[in-house]
């Protein structure tokens, strides 16, 4: 019998369990980079920050990432920010410190900042960040915070909120289950994956989500890897 979809299914998921051991930790993390390596999975994301910072010709750019795990999304975007020739500071923001303490380790990029913070809460006025991203995040909160958080992120971002976050449906369900059988390792990596996909969105869950701010511009599209990109982007007075 076929899984059904129809709505998001939050269960718990093994990496939010503040005792897993900082190896086991690593060895997901390695996974989960592993799949969007081989999937291409930020290129989406990143593109649209190059092409949008690029077409505003903006400098010294302030780029947070809501719940950024070990920092390769922020190392991608980094060495392509470098490349462009557009100057920037990066924040990474997780709440998880073992998570944080790797992503530290694994970043040398000086413009990359580590800090500790409840998605749940403010960001304080210092960060002021000009986009805050949230990269396979927004599904980790249920339908009852979802606004909450992506208002809380609104009020920080002076460009615009870029959400990329899984598309749930069938396809992508058992996909990964094949996906998965023959390229990661991890069980806990294969357990949370499917999760995850569970408790990811359909479109007319993010269009209803978008229309709760009418205050903000919306773009919402499918890209490739079965995920949705959607911007906020605050309307200007």
């Amino acid at each position: 019998m076929l899984i059904d979809l129809e709505k998001r299914q939050h269960g718990p998921e093994e990496m939010d369990n503040p005792d897993l051991a900082e190896a086991d930790i690593k060895a997901v993390l390695e996974d989960i980079n592993k799949v969007n390596r081989l999937l291409n999975g930020h290129a989406p994301l990143v593109k649209w920050l190059i092409r949008d910072i690029t077409e505003k010709n903006l400098q010294n750019v302030t780029i947070l990432d809501a719940g950024c795990g070990d920092g390769e999304l922020l190392r991608i975007l980094s060495r392509r920010l470098v490349a462009a020739g557009i100057r920037a500071r990066l924040l990474g923001v997780d709440l998880n410190a073992k998570s944080l303490k790797l992503a530290r380790h694994r970043s040398k990029e000086s413009q990359i900042t580590y800090i500790e913070h409840d998605l749940n809460h403010e960001f304080p006025d210092t960060w002021s960040p000009h986009y805050v991203i949230s990269n396979l995040t927004l599904h980790h909160f249920k339908d009852n915070d979802l606004e909450s958080v992506t208002a809380n992120f609104l009020r920080s971002a002076s460009e615009a909120v870029v959400i990329f976050d899984l598309h749930r449906c069938r396809r992508s369900y058992y996909l990964f289950k094949i996906f998965s059988a023959i390229f990661i390792k991890t069980k806990i990596a294969v357990h949370d994956g499917l999760v995850s996909i569970r408790s990811g969105f359909n479109k007319p869950e993010l269009r209803k989500l978008s229309e709760r701010f009418t205050q903000a511009d919306c773009e919402l599209r499918w890209k490739w890897a079965f995920r949705f990109l959607m911007v906020l982007r605050p309307t200007k007075n």
